[in-house]
């Protein structure tokens, strides 16, 4: 008797939760409703003269300036309802954006219940382990499992002059393209001290594990199929694949987002 009741219970407050949820969400909708309407009417502005390169820049510096209106909305709503599920994803969402301090400002008020979910944890996990490091400085030491599940810790396989860490996915198209091209390097190189560490940003161990197979990557690879929440990824900062950092034999970021040409270059 007491299961169901409390059965009821759980339905009556999950159906409280769904209420709140949908009303919180068509408040927050409502509040975009200008944004998006600008949305539309730049998209429209550009589609009528695709060949006036000036025209275009200025309409997208205007895009940007939307997009940044759009943001303090969100951020408002977030500030406003901290409480709110709507506003645990949508910093979830929008983390990258706000940045370590931006994100920690607006998630310190919310809720136990909110920062203990998995949306809480995933914010709780940026907030302790994002940052951007930069050219010059020393690289993020940082330890994933391969795909066969051995522990791999980056600063145990430096490679003797130069480190590239690679961090990719296997739904990546340009990073898929690009490998081929890596693999020369890599041939070319590895027996003059480069090591190539790549970062799958996967969620599907197969899709991963079918990838690098198929596209013969003969390099260590690891991942903690957690996608944008890789661990790796967010100590390096990372909001798109293809990405790279180039270390020297001193553990230092001497490049990142490196094209072929330059890597050889840099590495020759």
């Amino acid at each position: 008797m007491s299961l169901i009741g409390n059965t009821q219970n759980k339905n009556i407050q999950d159906s409280k939760n769904i209420s709140s949820y949908d009303r919180d969400l068509k408040i927050l909708e409502e509040k975009l409703v200008h944004t998006a309407k600008v949305w539309d009417s730049l998209d429209y502005i550009l589609r009528q003269r695709p060949s006036d390169t000036i025209y275009r820049n200025v309409v997208r510096q205007q895009f940007k300036e939307n997009k940044q209106k759009q943001l303090d909305v969100y951020r408002s709503f977030i500030y406003e309802n901290p409480n709110s599920l709507v506003s645990a994803e949508t910093l979830n969402n929008l983390k990258f954006l706000y940045g370590k301090e931006g994100t920690q400002e607006l998630f310190q008020p919310m809720s136990e219940t909110i920062k203990s979910s998995q949306l809480g944890q995933n914010i709780s996990n940026f907030i302790d382990l994002y940052q951007t490091p930069e050219i010059n400085e020393e690289y993020i030491d940082f330890e994933l499992q391969n795909q066969y599940g051995e522990k791999v810790k980056l600063s145990e396989h430096l490679g003797e002059e130069y480190t590239l860490i690679e961090f990719w996915a296997s739904w990546c198209v340009p990073c898929r393209r690009s490998n081929p091209e890596l693999i020369e390097i890599y041939e070319a190189f590895k027996d003059k001290g480069l090591n190539i560490i790549g970062v799958s940003v996967d969620e599907d161990k197969a899709s991963w594990i079918q990838a690098i197979k198929e596209d013969g990557l003969a390099w260590i690879n690891v991942s903690d199929l957690k996608g944008k929440e890789n661990t790796a990824a967010l100590k390096y900062g990372i909001t798109a694949v293809p990405t790279n950092f180039l270390i020297n034999n001193k553990g230092i970021i001497i490049a990142k987002d490196v094209d072929i040409i330059r890597l050889k270059s840099l590495i020759n």
